[in-house]
């Protein structure tokens, strides 16, 4: 309950909404939408004092939200009016599923890169023999120690 009374207080610094249906279907819809301030942040989390963009729009989800409009029709009406940019995540429609489907080709085509050099790092090494090489250069090194132990044992 007391968990309810925080949450309800912390929401009302942002809605006047007391159903906490209507409160959550009010977070829901303005996390979806962008503050046209340029602050870039969500239209739930704008915390610019007197932010002439953000107070506005809650408002107005909130009025909506009283006038028992969906959230789809809401959320519609703040395309129409801004257009795509106030949505917080793409839409998933034409051009927009690059911004889902870039990240994914990227990552793969930075694995693919790293795969290849790797490769190529490792056939090189082995064509040019340079894994044992080390080996023969402390064998020659240790050679030539014992030769020169000899030599003073002899003296």
């Amino acid at each position: 309950m007391l968990f309810l009374a925080c949450l309800a207080s912390a929401q009302s610094a942002k809605s006047d909404l007391t159903d906490p249906a209507q409160a959550a279907r009010f977070q829901k819809i303005t996390k979806s939408l962008i503050c046209q301030c340029g602050c870039q942040m969500g239209l739930a989390d704008c915390n610019h004092v007197g932010c002439p963009s953000a107070i506005p729009l809650r408002k107005e989800v909130e009025m909506r939200i009283r006038n028992g409009e969906s959230d789809d029709a809401i959320i519609k009406v703040m395309v129409d009016r801004f257009g795509p940019v106030i949505l917080a995540a793409p839409t998933g429609k034409g051009f927009d599923i690059t911004a889902w489907v870039t990240p994914f080709v990227m990552i793969a085509i930075g694995l693919l890169v790293i795969y290849f050099f790797l490769r190529t790092q490792r056939r090189s090494a082995t064509a040019t023999g340079s894994p044992a090489q080390p080996d023969s250069d402390q064998d020659q090194v240790r050679v030539r120690i014992e030769d020169e132990l000899r030599a003073r044992e002899r003296e």
